[in-house]
């Protein structure tokens, strides 16, 4: 999100539908954020209620993000909160790196890590712009212990149909799980700009 005033506060919602897996039935959910961004420093939190057992999160979440040039970083830390399942919180530190090759086609990299256990997550990411309404983009990567010992991938599009209203389609694989498909309708809007 480009910061064309000094204070900004977002927020949106989405509908999802995931096809089902190994991992249990079909899922669905409904979640929703805020986010607060004064001159690149933000601070937010998203929460999603699903039909899977004991699968409700909270996140909590701060971070810097900015650009310089065509490079555009984001420092992060989130916690993430399971409210049914005990024991299951977490904290994971970010960042996130973009890089435009064109205007309409940007690679990265996303680099994760929890302080207390020691895990993360490495990733590669690709997007391209098709138009004004229309993108793509790819993700693989590993994760686990010591950045990585198992790999997954994902692709997805998304098309606009307004200036805050997108539908989306993401496919998913890896390793330790049967791939999938995940419907997205969602909705974000700036409430506030000063």
């Amino acid at each position: 999100m480009a910061q064309a005033e000094d204070l900004n506060l977002y927020g949106g919602t989405a509908l999802q539908y995931y096809t089902k897996n190994d991992d249990g039935p079909s899922k669905s959910d409904l979640n929703g954020y805020l986010e607060l961004d004064y001159r690149g420093a933000y601070i937010g939190a998203w929460a999603e209620i699903t039909n899977w057992e004991d699968a409700n999160e909270v996140d909590l979440y701060f971070g810097y993000r900015g650009e310089a040039g065509r490079l555009s970083y984001d420092v992060n830390y989130y916690y993430y909160v399971y409210p049914e399942v005990k024991g299951g919180d977490y904290g994971e530190l970010g960042l996130v790196l973009g890089y435009g090759l064109t205007d309409q086609f940007t690679i990265g990299t996303e680099l994760y890590t929890q302080p207390k256990t020691g895990n993360g997550s490495a990733y590669l990411t690709a997007a391209m712009l098709l138009g004004d309404r229309f993108g793509l983009d790819a993700t693989w990567g590993k994760y686990d212990e010591g950045y990585g010992s198992l790999s997954e991938w994902e692709v997805g599009g998304y098309y606009m149909l307004s200036d805050e209203v997108s539908l989306g389609l993401r496919y998913y694989n890896g390793e330790d799980y049967d791939d999938y498909f995940r419907l997205e309708l969602a909705w974000n809007t700036t409430f506030l700009t000063r």
